[in-house]
This record gives C-alpha cells, sequence and structure tokens, in this order.
C-alpha cells in the first residue's frame, strides 16, 4: 500500500497531544482502542489516501490496553511503523507484544511506587508541621509538581524516542533497571522518613538526647549502604549522601 507523504513534526505534536486522551472511551470489547486510534489518526491522514483510511484501521484495529503514561512509546514506534510502510500484521504484533510489559512497569512504577512514595512524604509533612498550613499545602504541591514531572515526561518525550528509535524493546532492555532503582530508592525513601519521624518523636517524648545522635548516624549510615549498593561510583550516590545529610540537618533543627 503506497504511502502518500512523510510525517512532519506539526503531526507528531498532534499526537502526542491527543495521546492525552487515551482514556477518553473505553469499551469492554476493545478497551482503549477508540482513544489509541484516535490520537493516531493525523497519522493515518497524513500517510494513506482518505479511501483506504478506514480499511487500513479497520485491519490494524484490536483490543488495546495498556498503561495510559506508557502507551505513546507504542503509538511512537506505531507511527514509526505506519511511516517506513510496514505490513499491519506486523504492527499488530508489536503492539500485542508489548501492551502488557510496559502496563506492568507503568503499575508497578507509577500506581505502586512514586504516587505511595508521594502520598506518604505528604502524610509525613502533615504531622510534622500540622501547626502550619502554608506547609502542609506547600508539600502537598511539591507532590502533585513532582509526579507530573514523571508523568509528563513520559506522555510526551517517550513518545519521540519511541518514534526516533523505530523499536523500544532495546531501549526498555536498557532502562529496566533505572526503573528498578527508582522505585527501590523511593520506597526505601518512604521507609527512612516514617522511621526518622516515629524515632524522633520517641526521642522527644523520652528527653533522650544521646538516642537522637545515634539515629542521625543510623540514618546517614542506611542511606550511605543504599547508594553503595545501587548507585556505586555515580553522582546519584553521591547526592544520596548529600540528601541524607540535609534531611539531618533539618529534624535537628526542628
Amino acid at each position: 500500500m503506497p504511502l502518500k507523504r512523510i510525517l512532519k513534526d506539526r503531526t507528531l505534536e498532534k499526537v502526542k497531544r491527543r495521546m492525552l486522551t487515551v482514556q477518553n472511551l473505553w469499551s469492554y470489547k476493545y478497551m482503549q482502542l477508540y482513544g489509541y486510534i484516535y490520537a493516531l489518526l493525523p497519522v493515518y491522514e497524513k500517510l494513506f489516501d482518505k479511501d483506504i483510511i478506514a480499511e487500513r484501521m479497520k485491519e490494524e484495529g484490536a483490543y488495546f490496553n495498556t498503561h495510559p503514561y506508557m502507551a505513546s512509546y507504542i503509538a511512537g514506534v506505531h507511527a514509526r511503523m505506519l511511516q517506513n510502510g510496514d505490513p499491519e500484521e506486523k504492527i499488530v504484533n508489536f503492539r500485542n507484544n508489548l501492551m502488557s510489559p510496559l502496563a506492568s512497569i507503568g503499575d508497578s512504577f507509577f500506581w505502586f511506587t512514586l504516587r505511595n512514595v508521594l502520598i506518604g512524604f505528604t502524610s509525613v509533612c502533615i504531622m510534622l508541621f500540622f501547626r502550619m498550613p502554608v506547609l502542609i499545602i506547600a508539600a502537598a504541591l511539591i507532590s502533585l509538581i513532582f509526579f507530573n514531572v514523571f508523568h509528563f515526561r513520559h506522555r510526551f518525550t517517550g513518545f519521540d524516542e519511541a518514534y526516533k528509535s523505530g523499536d523500544i524493546t532495546m531501549y526498555f532492555t536498557k532502562k529496566f533497571f533505572f526503573f528498578e532503582r527508582t522505585a527501590s530508592f523511593f520506597s526505601y525513601l518512604l521507609f527512612m522518613l516514617t522511621l526518622g519521624f516515629l524515632i524522633l518523636e520517641t526521642v522527644k517524648i523520652c528527653n533522650f538526647p544521646a538516642a537522637e545522635y545515634a539515629l542521625f548516624f543510623l540514618i546517614f549510615f542506611a542511606c550511605d549502604i543504599f547508594s553503595e549498593k545501587y548507585f556505586r561510583g555515580k553522582h546519584s550516590g553521591y547526592l544520596i549522601k548529600i540528601a541524607a545529610a540535609a534531611l539531618i540537618f533539618i529534624f535537628k533543627g526542628y
């Protein structure tokens, strides 16, 4: 099936914006397919003649369901494969093979790790600064902004990276350890914040300064072990240690 023209940046930007609406229309049978096809419609309109667009979309139309923040990766490669003139069967097989792995990565990172850690961070701030509503609101806004930085990064930049590479299998193979380490770090940080708050409150009740200094040493030592295990020889490890020292001074001042 001959291609009509190549894709331009304006068309790709339109697809990225439409990917924000991938969950606007659900179906019991096809799940997110209608929103996904709607997002890719500008690509079909640029590459194919009007009389074959409906036929082509019907041939490629099938069940589609993955994590909404990771769907842009599939859409980026899909657009590249359409531009390259790949057959419908290859495109459908590619899409079906990546839906579940990306859904698993998205669920574990966004829903089960990042969101829970930020909720825990906000909860700890509420307990620490319950008499200062301005700081509580600031903590909630920081959590919201932090979450959406990751969210929109994967929605927009993910599409560009997938479109340029044309294959995200190797990309996610290389990035898998990044997701694993990031999820471990956020979980560890939430645990340390909660543990530190509980111990500090106990120390203040018992009025035992020696235990307070022991706690500071414990927090820094634990962060040092964590950074050496997951970020050995990297700048991220030093940043974790600096962050641990900063937390110690903050808690000490509190």
